[in-house]
């Protein structure tokens, strides 16, 4: 990523590595959200009131399925790091990340896949 950073930069690429392993995502795939609370409005005896329920960070992207993919890398992938690099500059770790579901592998399309890992949260780590 560029190490000057426009102020008005909008987002546009994300880097992802998984314990410290570049992934070779298909770009404009990646998507993130940064876990913790949620909460929604609902009427309840006394009027409106908010209802608050932790929800995990989620990190999903796409990857290339090429000769030198190892499918048994990503039973291995229980208890990693996760981490975005944002070309606005900010990274997000995602820790004891887990990747979740099965990966849907179909043949056509350059192979792609969609990978997604859930943590307890996406903590900014820099930027």
């Amino acid at each position: 990523m560029s190490e000057t950073i426009n102020p008005n930069q909008a987002l546009g690429a994300v880097e992802v590595t998984i314990n410290g392993k570049a992934m070779n995502i298909v770009p404009g795939t990646a998507m993130f959200t940064r876990g913790g609370y949620t909460r929604k409005s609902e009427n309840g005896d006394k009027g409106p009131m908010f209802i608050q329920e932790r929800v995990a960070a989620r990190l999903e992207f796409e990857v290339f399925f090429t000769a030198a993919t190892n499918l048994a890398d990503y039973g291995n992938l229980g208890n990693c790091t996760a981490v975005a690099r944002c070309d606005t500059g900010q990274v997000f770790t995602f820790s004891n990340a887990a990747l979740i579901g099965d990966q849907e592998i179909k043949a056509g399309d350059g192979g792609k896949h969609k990978l997604e890992f859930h943590a307890a949260q996406a903590v900014p780590t820099g930027s």
